[in-house]
């Protein structure tokens, strides 16, 4: 009798076992094409807070997302073209601390650049940029006041940065990377 219930029980559990793993989510595989239309959108609600001057945690929030996009976008890249591999090791690096001290440091693209060893090719440049621009963006809306040059200065990064958006677009078009 005993053996019955161990036999029904094992039974029991292996089916229940077999309609988990039945049930269970495939992994779904983002392509970069949707990555950069996602961070197109954020680039925009970054631009919509930065122009109507929301709240500095709405705008933080909106930075983030983009340098998060921006981080997957990369080693997304890299795992498929990996020229671009050193560059990115040092740039990860260099935009953390530029994360870290966005409100106290507003560096510019020579100085960032000056860090970082020769890229190959210039999509590393443009893919820089992605990650890169959002902390610069934040910082000149962190740094408010008299002797900013604020909605001129932030308006002519949103410009260059939909250029580098467009150009990476592009290149990954033209080698069938999308």
């Amino acid at each position: 009798m005993k053996l019955k219930w161990v036999v029904v029980l094992a039974c029991f559990f292996v089916v229940s076992c077999k309609d988990n793993a039945s049930t269970a989510k495939p992994h779904i595989k983002v392509s970069l094409a949707t990555l950069l239309q996602r961070y197109d959108e954020q680039l925009n609600q970054l631009h919509n807070a930065l122009y109507n001057e929301e709240s500095r945690e709405k705008v933080v929030a909106y930075s983030d997302e983009l340098y998060a996009t921006a981080q997957t976008v990369i080693a997304i890249f890299t795992e498929r073209r990996p020229m671009c591999a050193d560059y990115f090791s040092q740039l990860l690096v260099i935009s953390e601390e530029l994360r870290e001290n966005a409100v106290h440091t507003l560096y510019s693209n020579t100085s960032i650049q000056s860090n970082l060893p020769q890229f190959q090719a210039p999509i590393c440049y443009h893919l820089k940029e992605l990650l890169v621009q959002p902390i610069i963006l934040l910082s000149y809306a962190q740094q408010k006041g008299p002797n900013s040059d604020g909605p001129q200065t932030i308006q002519i990064d949103m410009i260059e940065l939909q250029a580098h958006i467009a150009q990476v677009k592009h290149s990954l078009v033209t080698t069938a990377h999308l």
